[in-house]
């Protein structure tokens, strides 16, 4: 019986992992640089530090929302009645960290009632032109580009269309079901370090603050990331990871979150 001669055929040579330029980035996938030299990293270090106020209200959940030093905070009431509250999740995309020097490019919202319905109509999703280029590691983030925020109306033109809308749908929403509505309490992710802060100095710079402060309804938020942090601050036995948006929403729902850092995929997350 005759062998069967097998060839050896070395394998191929290893390529050469890839250098430091050609690497992507942990934090923004921009190649270039590593997660400790990454713009977004460094632009957080030097953004202002927000100082929540502390407060004995019964709803120990709400907190009054930080302020310009221009902007007076709202008083606190005794406490809040969620039954009377409507809530507008919401979300902005902004081309960085600093809430003096970046501008928002992205706002959505989504407004519920007491019963934790989505309100009819009640969804607001639109860009905002900013005043710089939107930089690369924020398009790699978010996939906006310069060219879908070139034509998108200023900042001021959104603002005062955010809180029309806003409005619009407390009052639709009452006249509808004839209920009282005391409150509109703003939910987002991060919210009192990053959104609202970020929110109140864009209608500082714009002159437009009086939006916020003449409407009795706004002064308070609810920080998805604060009750997280609250929920699993025990020893459960099952926990996240992590307390990023789109681990929480893979965590309670068991599936991937979809086109995550746009508005309004992650407001729906938040619902």
């Amino acid at each position: 019986m005759e062998s069967t001669i097998v060839p050896i055929v070395p394998p191929p040579p290893m390529e050469p992992p890839p250098s430091r330029r050609q690497r992507l980035c942990g934090i923004c996938k921009a190649p270039g640089h590593d997660r400790r030299n990454c713009p977004l990293r460094i632009q957080s270090r030097v953004s202002e530090v927000v100082e929540l106020p502390r407060n004995n209200q019964n709803a120990v959940v709400a907190s009054p929302l930080p302020a310009p030093a221009t902007c007076p905070t709202p008083p606190i009431p005794p406490r809040i009645n969620w039954e009377e509250c409507i809530y507008l999740l919401f979300d902005l995309e902004t081309t960085g960290l600093s809430r003096t020097g970046d501008d928002i490019i992205e706002l959505a919202a989504m407004l519920v009632g007491p019963d934790g319905v989505q309100i009819e109509d009640g969804t607001f999703q639109t860009f905002s032109r900013p005043n710089k280029a939107v930089p690369t590691c924020i398009t790699l983030l978010t996939s906006i580009t310069n060219e879908m925020v070139i034509s998108a109306p200023s900042f001021s033109t959104v603002a005062t269309d955010f809180f029309h809308f806003i409005q619009a749908n407390v009052e639709f929403y009452t006249t509808k079901t004839e209920k009282t509505i005391s409150n509109v309490i703003f939910v987002a992710h991060n919210g009192t370090a990053f959104d609202i802060p970020f929110l109140l100095q864009a209608l500082e710079r714009t002159n437009q603050l009086q939006l916020w402060t003449d409407n009795n309804l706004l002064g308070y938020t609810l920080d998805t990331l604060e009750i997280v942090r609250d929920v699993f601050s025990g020893n459960a036995s099952v926990k996240p990871t992590d307390n990023k948006l789109t681990t929480l929403y893979q965590f309670f729902t068991g599936s991937q979150l979809e086109g995550n850092h746009r508005a309004m995929a992650d407001v729906k997350a938040l619902y």
